[in-house]
């Protein structure tokens, strides 16, 4: 009797297929009709100025790559809800980065 080995595939290095990385910072900020230069503050934070001080702003999320920031399609979801919060609402970046951080910590989830 031949031995059967099992055999599954990992496309995703064990992860979701929606928290894969799959987009470069250009891919996302075309799909959502946004500055790559917004999509890159989201994703490493921003330098800016405080009483003549520098200081660097937290990014809003941790990309799926670290080395190569690529993002997955859930950071697309979040940037787009983002977007829409601060474009039709008008909602200021600190608050939006609070609800965040509260989120994350609250439901312990990289994806509030």
């Amino acid at each position: 009797m031949p031995h059967q080995v099992e055999s599954r595939l990992d496309f995703y290095g064990g992860r979701q297929p929606s928290e894969a990385p799959a987009y470069f910072l250009g891919d996302a900020a075309h799909y959502l009709c946004l500055p790559v230069t917004t999509i890159r503050s989201w994703v490493e934070g921003r330098p800016y100025t405080v009483k003549g001080r520098i200081v660097q702003s937290m990014p809003l999320v941790v990309p799926a790559d670290r080395d190569n920031l690529h993002l997955s399609f859930l950071h697309l979801v979040e940037f787009h809800v983002v977007s829409s919060l601060r474009r039709v609402r008008g909602v200021q970046p600190r608050p939006v980065r609070r609800a965040i951080n509260f989120l994350r910590k609250k439901f312990n989830s990289p994806h509030p």
